[in-house]
């Protein structure tokens, strides 16, 4: 979830799009909404379980500026430095990510043990060495929500390769993965296979973002399209998202069997291709009608994603826990709204006095 990018290659509206992703996700693990039986009680019902989708965006958006970089970087000096390519990675996701490591099986651990907290731990080796995505066993909330990181670290060592070694071919790359994801994703929901964390089944979000990153370094003709759209092609491109979601909700109240996976896997394709189409509209376009660089709350959190990302699961766990053991009752509404304001506290407090620390090594290793 790299925010950090070259100053001439920054976009402050895909930082917005980053933090109003923080925000659904927290939103989806910190309140559990009770709906009625009305239609329109079901289809808000329906929105709320798709808002687990943010993490796709993340992943689409975490590859697009990696990729865009990388591109940018090609384009000026002619040449692509793995090394640094992967220093860069390293800086911005293994502080935090380690930390937090050394909390949970060294820390943690003690303290449970020393007072018998029963807390469920995994395997150390399943996160030291990024496949925690694919420990399936049950263990404790926080860890488990860290299964995206290593998706992304699996991502970057094979797309950084690529990148090294067959840019000037890289649409193709593009393509086969792309075919690779989307075979997996249909074969595994028409088998019912659980691989909800599998590296495969984000594959294609990120090569949405890459694609995307692609386009715009070639200068491509539908680039220049929603770069050029108007005030009213804007908003029928906008108007794309609630449409998708009341035109899915009832197609998918109404198919059942094979046909319903089907439904579900091809509007999910839908879904992140336009969004990868959007990252475009908001970097290009003039006329766009949300202009989410002047939303510097959004922006703002938007750096700081990865630390609230990181930290609101702990916060979410521990905090439980402590009410539940000095027996306060909160509401639904309350609790997230507290957990919420510590999440962000610490998230500020860790990028501004920990990991920025490292994010201004980076600098080192940018070439462009």
């Amino acid at each position: 979830m790299d925010n950090q990018v070259h100053q001439k290659t920054y976009y402050p509206q895909l930082d917005a799009i980053r933090g109003i992703g923080v925000l659904v996700v927290f939103l989806y693990h910190s309140y559990k909404p009770v709906f009625g039986t009305t239609l329109l009680m079901q289809f808000l019902s329906f929105c709320y379980n798709q808002l687990y989708l943010s993490m796709d965006i993340f992943l689409a958006l975490s590859a697009f500026f990696i990729t865009h970089i990388s591109l940018n970087e090609y384009k000026q000096t002619n040449t692509f430095s793995f090394r640094f390519f992967m220093v860069r990675r390293i800086l911005r996701i293994w502080p935090l990510y380690f930390l937090i490591l050394f909390f949970s099986f060294v820390i943690l651990k003690i303290y449970t043990v020393h007072y018998s907290i029963p807390i469920t731990m995994p395997p150390a080796k399943w996160y030291i060495f990024f496949i925690s995505n694919f420990y399936t066993e049950p263990h404790v909330f926080y860890l488990r929500q860290l299964w995206t990181i290593s998706v992304e670290e699996q991502f970057y060592v094979v797309w950084g390769l690529v990148l090294y070694f067959f840019i000037e071919r890289l649409k193709w790359f593009i393509g086969l993965f792309l075919c690779i994801s989307i075979v997996f994703c249909y074969y595994s929901e028409l088998n019912h296979n659980s691989v909800f964390f599998h590296s495969l089944i984000y594959l294609y979000d990120m090569m949405i973002g890459s694609l995307m990153a692609y386009l715009i370094y070639k200068k491509s003709k539908i680039v220049e399209k929603i770069k050029f759209f108007s005030t009213q092609q804007n908003a029928i491109f906008y108007l794309f998202i609630p449409c998708f979601f009341i035109l899915y909700f009832f197609l998918n109240k109404n198919i059942k069997g094979f046909g319903n996976d089907i439904l579900v896997v091809t509007m999910k394709l839908i879904f992140i291709l336009h969004h990868g189409f959007l990252f475009i509209n908001q970097m290009l376009n003039k006329n766009r009608i949300f202009n989410l660089s002047n939303q510097k709350f959004l922006t703002y959190t938007g750096k700081i994603s990865y630390s609230l990302y990181c930290i609101h699961a702990i916060v979410l766990t521990f905090g439980l826990i402590m009410l539940k053991k000095i027996n306060i009752i909160l509401t639904k509404e309350l609790y997230a709204i507290i957990m919420f304001g510590i999440s962000y506290l610490l998230a500020m407090i860790s990028y501004h006095y920990y990991e920025i620390r490292f994010l201004r090594l980076k600098q080192r290793f940018n070439k462009a």
